[in-house]
């Protein structure tokens, strides 16, 4: 996935996450330097109200829990984004559900990159 995240930064991709992943990705610990080599160019995105509210809708409408308020914020935070976003994740069955029939939105699981 690095690699593909170097072919993004020399297209001239923006690459964007959101504040939220911070606190899936980050232990305190040595394997941090790894996830920060990673977020370098990437812009990382703060979690407003806006975003907020329209994750707790999308959870909503996905018939999903709480326990996907991570993954809600991440594709609140894409939907916000100009033209076609596609977004990479581990967790490709959520994500997709939270992404419902938003069509300029690709997902693609990060084992497939």
């Amino acid at each position: 996935m690095y690699v593909r995240l170097q072919v993004a930064y020399a297209d001239g991709r923006r690459v964007v996450t959101s504040a939220a992943i911070l606190a899936e990705a980050l232990r305190g610990s040595p394997r941090d330097a790894a996830v920060h080599r990673v977020l370098n160019g990437i812009v990382v995105v703060p979690v407003s109200q806006q975003i907020g509210e329209q994750a707790g809708k999308l959870i909503g409408s996905a018939r999903l829990g709480s326990g996907q308020a991570v993954d809600a914020i991440l594709v609140a935070t894409a939907m916000q984004e100009e033209g076609r976003v596609v977004i990479a994740t581990s967790d490709f069955g959520d994500i997709s559900a939270l992404v419902g029939d938003e069509s300029r939105i690709s997902v693609v699981a990060a084992d497939k990159l």
